[in-house]
């Protein structure tokens, strides 16, 4: 069983994920939460609530049928940074991945009832005054191999396609990856992938080509799990600021 699967006896649950503890108890027309945050922890746990329960909130539930904890992507785009100094000469590639921290969604018959995230971001602000915006600023880094990430259930991996096509070298120390835009898939081991976002630096000054793929990554499942927060129009997108989405300084 995944932790992100329906169950269907929701009267009192518990998923421990990331940093947060999450418990759930349902009195008829209404479920009881108690959330608390800990250390973030490799593995997540799913069983039947545990004593001492204390109800923080309550919310109004919309039916008596299946309880589910859904992965969700941030409401803002995440800011990834190479493990490396890293620099793309003219008419050079190189596909890339991010880990970032999913937020989790618990439903009640396909209905949000409660959101949080697994791990506790910091807001940062990114590009310049004029084309920037808010973004959230997490503990991850942009990797050539997936798998040098460590386990980490509550986490959605996001592969990075960069291209340069200008005329002259790229460095890149962050980049601006908008997660909202883009749907969660399941691996068969249960881990979490998002379709390829693809970034490329055109011959145009300062100008960007963005675009997402439209199906899941070759490492997970082709099920849909969960749709993205915002629609990215299905197609790419022609950006004059640069810098909204690539950073060439600290």
């Amino acid at each position: 069983m995944n932790w992100f699967d329906p169950i269907e006896s929701p009267e009192s649950w518990r998923w421990r994920l990331g940093e947060l503890d999450l418990q759930v108890h349902s009195q008829g027309a209404v479920l009881e939460i108690s959330h608390e945050r800990v250390e973030e922890r490799p593995t997540a746990q799913v069983g039947e609530r545990q004593a001492p329960f204390e109800a923080l909130e309550r919310v109004t539930a919309p039916g008596t049928g299946a309880l589910r904890l859904r992965p969700r992507h941030a409401d803002r785009a995440v800011i990834g940074r190479p493990e490396l100094p890293l620099t793309l000469l003219p008419g050079v590639s190189l596909r890339v991945y991010i880990n970032v921290p999913a937020w989790l969604c618990l439903e009640m018959e396909g209905r949000s009832v409660w959101e949080a995230p697994s791990v506790t971001p910091a807001d940062t602000f990114f590009g310049s005054p004029v084309d920037g915006s808010l973004a959230y600023a997490m503990r991850t880094r942009l990797r050539t191999d997936p798998a040098e990430f460590k386990p980490a259930p509550h986490r959605i991996r996001v592969p990075v396609l960069l291209r340069n096509e200008g005329r002259d070298p790229l460095p890149v120390h962050r980049v601006r990856v908008p997660v909202p835009e883009l749907d969660i898939y399941a691996a068969a081991d249960g881990a979490l992938w998002s379709p390829e976002v693809r970034f490329t630096r055109t011959e145009a000054p300062d100008a960007a080509l963005v675009e997402v793929a439209l199906r899941a990554p070759e490492q997970a499942l082709p099920e849909l799990l969960t749709a993205a927060r915002e629609d990215s129009a299905g197609g790419p997108k022609v950006l004059r600021a640069f810098n909204s989405f690539f950073s060439g300084g600290a």
